[in-house]
């Protein structure tokens, strides 16, 4: 008997119908002997009844304990989980609700942004002895002094390959509302392919740079500890997206030699110019500046640091935290709102000239501004104005052949 952890996001689970599909690949699995343990996230998005978001605007006042406010967020996965366990059994297959708890996730104490320490469940094991399908909440977890956590956006995503590695299953399949990973968002790009093979590292990339399909945590753990991947959609027959472990110096099996894998973007990003009031910004302003920054936890992105001054981004929702952590030092700052972080990720550029001039050229051709920009071996990030994004997408895709 094989075991498989199922993952089902939002939108799989939203109404009786679209658990029908999510409940016919559980079927599938269960029907050739294998056994299933079934991972759900609360039903629907913003809006929904039971949607994390909705939760949330429940109270008129922002809920001031982080505590409290996972306790509260924890609620629309368990009702998830016990729907879906009930719609099982009543098609005749053994299935039982677990919170992420019951089933041995165990956390620190990070209030709305936990990190999975350890995953230890006996009733999670007796389950699977008893050929018992386990549906599980995710997103959520507990400390040690059994508070309440939640995993952050995507949370279920971490859960799903955690409970991977601890019953160290054969592959884990996150469904998605879409058929598989894309060579770009296809709300924005009509072009946009789907992505059959990628290697672990392209997908990390991607997910980090803005791609929605999977959170980056689970596929961190996931590429760490060799747990088999493959994402797809619950409805009709999608080939899906198989992940893979290729070395860094193989071009993606699907593709050979193409030289970017896919394009991912992130919105909200404000750009914040630091210069010095007075000279040249030395070394010991600079460390002021970054742990000043670090001191008021704001986090800091497409970095570049000249003589003259010091070019970052943060999140738009950190601007005021970080101009107040600056206040005390000799600099004057710019700050560019309504930015947005398009991001080429891909092997096969590695050791290939002539790729940041076809970005530019292409841009350019566009008539898009660059205001800044990073790159590593396998991913080149370009900072534009956010209503320029579609343009900048659509004509990369097409540059490079996506």
């Amino acid at each position: 008997m094989e075991i498989v952890v199922q993952k089902f996001g939002g939108t799989s689970v939203a109404t009786e119908q679209e658990r029908e599909y999510a409940i016919k690949k559980v079927s599938e699995v269960y029907e050739k002997g294998d056994l299933p343990v079934v991972v759900v996230s609360a039903m629907g998005q913003k809006g929904s009844p039971y949607a994390t978001d909705t939760l949330l605007s429940l109270t008129k006042r922002e809920i001031s304990s982080s505590r409290d406010k996972d306790l509260l967020l924890s609620c629309g996965e368990i009702i998830s989980s016990v729907i879906f366990s009930q719609e099982l059994r009543d098609l005749g297959y053994p299935a039982q609700a677990m919170t992420g708890p019951q089933a041995g996730i165990k956390t620190d104490d990070a209030f709305g942004n936990a990190r999975i320490e350890a995953v230890k469940s006996s009733a999670l094991n007796s389950l699977i002895e008893e050929n018992v399908i386990p549906v599980v909440a995710g997103f959520q977890g507990a400390t040690s002094e059994g508070d309440i956590t939640t995993l952050g956006r995507g949370g279920s995503d971490t859960t799903a390959v955690a409970l991977g590695v601890f019953l160290n299953v054969d592959r884990v399949e996150i469904y998605t509302d879409v058929d598989s990973l894309m060579t770009a968002d296809p709300r924005l790009v009509s072009e946009a392919k789907p992505i059959h093979e990628i290697n672990f590292t392209e997908l990390l990339n991607l997910a980090q740079e803005g791609s929605k399909i999977i959170h980056p945590r689970a596929v961190q753990i996931a590429m760490e500890n060799h747990v088999p991947l493959y994402i797809t959609c619950a409805k009709g027959s999608s080939r899906g997206t198989k992940v893979s472990w290729q070395t860094d110096d193989e071009s993606p099996t699907w593709d050979q030699g193409r030289v970017i894998s896919g394009l991912a973007h992130m919105d909200e990003i404000s750009q914040i110019i630091i210069k010095p009031r007075e000279g040249e910004l030395t070394m010991d302003l600079q460390c002021q500046i970054f742990a000043k920054l670090a001191r008021k936890d704001v986090s800091v992105d497409l970095i570049n640091v000249l003589t003259t001054g010091v070019y970052l981004t943060v999140a738009d929702d950190k601007v005021e935290q970080a101009i107040n952590a600056l206040e005390d030092l000799p600099v004057e700052t710019d700050i560019l709102k309504n930015c947005t972080k398009i991001s080429l990720v891909g092997h096969g550029m590695k050791g290939v000239s002539g790729v940041m001039e076809r970005i530019f050229e292409t841009l350019k051709n566009e008539e898009v501004p660059v205001l800044q920009t990073a790159d590593s071996n396998t991913t080149v990030s370009c900072l534009i104005p956010k209503d320029k994004k579609k343009a900048a997408l659509n004509g990369l895709h097409k540059t490079f052949s996506l």
